[in-house]
């Protein structure tokens, strides 16, 4: 116990204060919804039942502290069903530490996590009997294969604990397993649109690299969206900014506390096409074109933010600017189809409620003095997508 409270200790320090923003910009990339037929998108293919819940826990990144102590208890809920199955401190803890190193990637989504979780689970309710544990392997493997994915190859594997006493039965009894396994895996390839490889590899277990953002362009997409302009501006001379995005928001953070004059701003639209180069640039860009008053391309950059998510999600952040920017262009019908979305998620769901009256009735934004700026820039300004 010693053991898992110092892991989680550790676990919750370094997400907390170490890689803060790597929980946050995370969540970026998804908009769990809480309806039937999200779930049942997610549990018709392999691996659905982990990729469901991976992102049921992501959605409370949204505040990094949810974030770190989540982190911290599935740390400690892998080593304790490490423990259980081996018995052995040293091997609960490689499990933990290979989950650590995987977390740091962007391009690993939270889907192998939580199937490893499964797996493991599953795995404890296989007997220490050779004969019983083989049958019972052969009843878990193609439902632990249709929950969490090709993790559930541990189950095989799993099997050669007795190789030292009985290597024969052990083997023989892994390869059974093992041959099992593959028979599912290929037989999914005719039950669900997917390729053979791509099934093997797990759905949804990684992503192209790069192709979220580095963690420096997280650090200064979040500071920007929380309108820290002193830390913004503080973090470009400490760190600075190697991104055209991120320089973009140190530009912006500059003229926020009067440090450069409007001539600098200029700069911000340069360059508005190969500026967009990740999810998280991206985000950057279109909290940038905001603050500029540039509707259109701030919409237009929510847009690509979720064109650019490689396992097809969608953003609820990025869907929060498209309703924004269509209720501030006088588009109250779209903003609505974009709000009944956000109804159905638990951390915009109080935003998108408090907008829905103004996108029912567009005359109660002649009241409102943030609605009336963006509209009256939109207006009198001229605005384009890209150039």
């Amino acid at each position: 116990m010693l053991t898992t409270a110092l892991l989680s200790v550790a676990v919750f320090c370094f997400w907390g204060y170490v890689r803060p923003y790597l929980i946050t910009e995370r969540e970026l990339t998804q908009m769990f919804l809480w309806n039937a037929d999200y779930f049942m998108e997610r549990i018709v293919v392999p691996g659905g039942m982990a990729r469901y819940i991976g992102e049921w826990l992501v959605q409370f990144f949204v505040y990094i502290k949810y974030g770190a102590v989540i982190y911290a208890l599935l740390f400690a809920l892998v080593q304790l069903l490490c423990w259980r199955l081996t018995r052995n401190y040293l091997l609960s803890l490689v499990l933990p530490v290979l989950m650590w190193w995987l977390s740091l990637h962007t391009d690993i989504p939270m889907t192998p996590h939580v199937a490893l979780v499964l797996t493991l689970a599953a795995m404890t309710v296989i007997p220490n009997k050779e004969g019983p544990a083989l049958l019972v392997s052969a009843l878990l493997v193609p439902v632990v294969y249709w929950l969490a994915g090709p993790v559930a190859v541990l189950i095989p594997l799993y099997h050669l604990r007795w190789f030292w006493s009985h290597p024969n039965t052990s083997i023989g009894e892994a390869c059974a397993a093992g041959y099992l396994l593959l028979l599912c895996l290929t037989g999914s390839t005719r039950l669900v649109p997917y390729p053979l490889g791509e099934l093997a590899r797990g759905i949804d277990y990684r992503w192209e690299e790069d192709i979220i953002g580095t963690y420096q362009d997280m650090t200064y997409s979040t500071l920007l969206r929380r309108r820290q302009w002193e830390g913004l501006v503080r973090l470009s001379i400490s760190h600075p900014p190697q991104s055209l995005a991120s320089q973009n928001a140190a530009r912006l953070a500059l003229w926020h506390t009067k440090r450069v004059g409007d001539e600098a701003l200029r700069e911000c639209l340069q360059h508005s096409r190969r500026v967009m180069a990740s999810a998280v640039t991206t985000s950057i860009m279109s909290n940038v074109y905001l603050e500029l008053g540039m509707l259109n391309m701030a919409q237009r950059a929510a847009f690509d933010l979720m064109e650019s998510i490689p396992n097809g999600n969608k953003s609820g952040r990025a869907m929060k600017r498209l309703a924004e920017t269509a209720l501030y262009t006088g588009q109250p019908e779209l903003a609505l189809k974009y709000i009944r979305l956000l109804e159905q998620t638990l951390f915009y769901r109080k935003w998108a409620s408090s907008m829905r009256r103004f996108a029912e009735h567009p005359e109660l934004m002649e009241s409102e003095p943030l609605f009336q700026k963006y509209r009256e820039i939109y207006k009198k300004a001229d605005d384009v997508f890209f150039y």
